[in-house]
């Protein structure tokens, strides 16, 4: 049984969790070499519940601290997707969260962040399925990692990405 409690956010439209960012716990923005960039941010889910649009990662405020049995969300913001001969992006994520002695809480892979016509080029645009957890009364204290494996099926380019929080 899982250390935390799993929620998926299944709306098309990434406003409905607004997006608040763990920017400075990360260790992107990815960069390859294609223009493909990728961010993970790490956010209250509640805060970002109030509906931001157009949400610019860089000017958000990181949750460094986590509450017990609170939603938190991880999000994948990205820019530069590859688009196939019909103008669409293929990105999808694998998403890691370890406890704090390393060993893996909770782990999901090919997460849809992005399928359909490729955003503008330049634009960070966060993805379409962000995943949100809580953390669950026996969850050990310490500090948590939030890993991120990004794909670009189109550009077939990966970016590795880490966010971190504190469980008191």
């Amino acid at each position: 049984m899982s250390r935390f409690a799993i929620l998926f956010t299944l709306a098309t439209s990434i406003a409905l969790l607004g997006y608040v960012s763990a920017k400075a716990q990360t260790t992107g923005p990815s960069t390859g070499p294609s223009t493909f960039k990728a961010e993970l941010v790490f956010t209250d889910a509640a805060a970002a519940a109030a509906g931001q649009k157009d949400l610019d990662p860089s000017k958000l405020t990181p949750a460094k601290t986590v509450e017990r049995n609170k939603p938190y969300a991880a999000i994948v913001f990205f820019s530069g997707a590859g688009a196939d001969a019909n103008g669409k992006a293929d990105i999808t994520y694998d998403l890691t969260y370890r406890a704090p002695d390393g060993s893996v809480a909770l782990e999901n892979k090919g997460l849809t962040c992005w399928n359909g016509k490729a955003p503008e080029p330049g634009k960070m645009q966060a993805g379409q399925q962000p995943m949100t957890v809580n953390v669950e009364t026996n969850d050990p204290a310490g500090q948590w990692t939030v890993e991120a494996v990004v794909h670009d099926n189109v550009s077939k380019v990966d970016h590795r990405l880490k966010a971190t929080f504190e469980v008191k």
